[in-house]
């Protein structure tokens, strides 16, 4: 992800998480892909919690389930899917408050998003700002449900 495009980081990971996901379809469970739609497609942050009780896994369970068909822990790819979304809400000409971004989207505080953000994105905020492009507004759009190999 710090090696994408800017703009173009929810597709590689919908290109990674497919690709892994397609090599383990042989019997990949429909409650684990029920589990990632719905971490990718909620309007909100979702838990471990919500996909234990979503799947009806046990926390070990859906752990190793994830591990063995993704490729990392349901805690992972919770906290991509709510990176994704502060990132689609970014747009080049906005003045953000960080702190008023971070509590609507579920980080404990401001720094709690920075660290998130340097670590998926390979950058600060305020940097991916400033090389924002009108161009790749585009790119910050939620894919249609049809659009992803996950769907």
């Amino acid at each position: 992800l710090a090696a994408a495009v800017p703009g173009s980081e929810g597709l590689v990971l919908d290109a990674a998480l497919g690709a892994r996901l397609a090599r383990a379809r042989r019997l990949t469970d429909h409650r684990l892909l029920a589990s990632v739609r719905a971490v990718r497609l909620a309007d909100r942050p979702l838990g471990v919690d919500a996909l234990m009780s979503l799947t009806g896994l046990g926390a070990r369970q859906l752990e190793r389930t994830f591990r063995d068909h993704v490729g990392f822990g349901p805690k992972t790819l919770c906290r991509l899917a709510r990176f994704q979304r502060v990132v689609r809400v970014i747009d080049a000409a906005m003045k953000p408050s960080w702190a008023r971004l971070a509590a609507q989207h579920g980080y404990a505080d401001q720094s709690h998003l920075a660290r998130e953000f340097r670590e998926f994105a390979g950058t600060t905020l305020t940097r991916y700002v400033r090389e924002l492009h009108p161009m790749s507004d585009h790119f910050h759009d939620a894919p249609a449900s049809g659009d992803s190999p996950l769907d």
